[in-house]
C-alpha cells in the first residue's frame, strides 16, 4: 500500500504556508534525526487538515525528546499557524500543544513569547470547562510565573490570587498545591516590598507544609527560611532571628541525614570495585 513520506508532507506544509522554507524544514527533521524519505504511516496520501496537525505534533514531540528545543518550537508554531487558517476553535490537541510550547519557551527561556501562549491556553481551557478546573489552575499559575519573570509583579499577584482561590476550592485549604499557591502570592507581594502583606501567606504555607510533611522536610525548612526573611525585611528582627536559627538547625540535620543515607551505597560501590 503506498504511503506518504516525511519529505512529501513537508512539501505539502510549505505550499500551505508560503513563508516556510521547505529545505530548512527538511533539515530540521533530519537533525532529530529522522530520514525525510522515511514513510510516515499515520497520514493518507492526501492528508487532511487534522492529519497535518498530528504530523507536526509528532515532529514537535520528537524534537523535545531529542532535546532540540528550538526545532520543537518551530514545529509547534507551524502547527498553530495551520490550525489558525482553519478558523476553528482550539480543541484538545491545540490545548496539549499550547501546554508543551509554553514549557519549551520557559526552558529557553523566552518568557515574553510564553505569555501569549499561556493566555491563549487559559482561554481555550475556559471554553471547555468554564474556567474551573485543575488544568486552568496550573495554566494560571504558569502565566503568573511568566509575568513574575518579566517583572510584572502586580499582574503576577492578581494571577496568583486567582490560582489560590481555585486551589482552595478544588483541593481544600490544607493541600500541597494550596501551600504552593500561598508561597507564589507571598513572593509576588514580597517582590513589590509588601512584606507585612506577604507574611500571613507564608505563615499559612508553613502551617500546611508542617502539617503535611513534618518540620524536618526540606520544603518545610525552605518555607521557614522564607518566612524568617520576610520577618526580617518587615523589621521583626527578634522573631526572624529565632525562626532562622531553628530553620538553620533543621537544615543542618537534614543534610546530615542525606549524607548518612548515601554513605552505605557509597561503601557498597567501593567494596564492589575492590572485589
Amino acid at each position: 500500500m503506498p504511503v506518504i513520506t516525511y519529505a512529501a508532507l513537508i512539501t505539502r506544509i510549505a505550499t500551505m504556508l508560503p513563508a516556510v522554507d521547505a529545505t530548512a524544514l527538511t533539515a530540521m527533521v533530519a537533525a532529530l534525526p529522522i530520514d525525510p524519505h522515511t514513510p510516515y504511516h499515520e497520514c493518507s496520501l492526501e492528508p487532511t487538515h487534522a492529519e497535518l496537525l498530528r504530523f507536526l505534533d509528532h515532529l514537535g514531540m520528537a524534537a523535545e525528546n531529542s532535546n532540540h528545543k528550538r526545532e520543537a518550537r518551530s514545529f509547534y508554531d507551524l502547527l498553530l499557524q495551520i490550525h489558525d487558517q482553519s478558523h476553528q476553535r482550539d480543541d484538545a490537541l491545540i490545548i496539549s500543544v499550547l501546554i508543551r510550547l509554553g514549557k519549551v519557551l520557559e526552558r529557553q527561556p523566552q518568557y515574553r513569547a510564553a505569555q501569549p501562549i499561556y493566555e491563549r491556553l487559559i482561554k481555550a481551557q475556559s471554553h471547555i470547562d468554564g474556567g474551573y478546573s485543575h488544568a486552568i489552575k496550573r495554566s494560571i499559575t504558569a502565566l503568573g510565573e511568566t509575568h513574575q519573570m518579566l517583572g510584572n509583579f502586580v499582574i503576577a499577584q492578581a494571577l496568583y490570587t486567582h490560582a489560590l482561590v481555585l486551589c482552595e476550592r478544588l483541593d481544600g485549604p490544607m493541600h500541597r498545591d494550596t501551600a504552593m499557591a500561598l508561597i507564589n502570592l507571598a513572593t509576588a507581594l514580597q517582590r513589590q516590598g509588601f512584606y507585612a502583606e506577604s507574611t500571613p501567606y507564608f505563615e499559612r504555607a508553613l502551617a500546611i507544609r508542617t502539617h503535611l510533611l513534618g518540620e524536618q522536610h526540606i520544603h518545610t525548612i525552605m518555607t521557614m527560611m522564607s518566612l524568617a526573611g520576610t520577618y526580617e525585611s518587615d523589621g521583626r528582627t527578634a522573631i526572624a532571628t529565632a525562626l532562622l536559627e531553628r530553620a538553620t538547625a533543621l537544615k543542618k540535620d537534614y543534610i546530615a541525614r542525606m549524607n548518612a543515607d548515601s554513605a552505605p551505597a557509597a561503601e557498597v560501590n567501593h567494596a564492589t570495585s575492590e572485589s
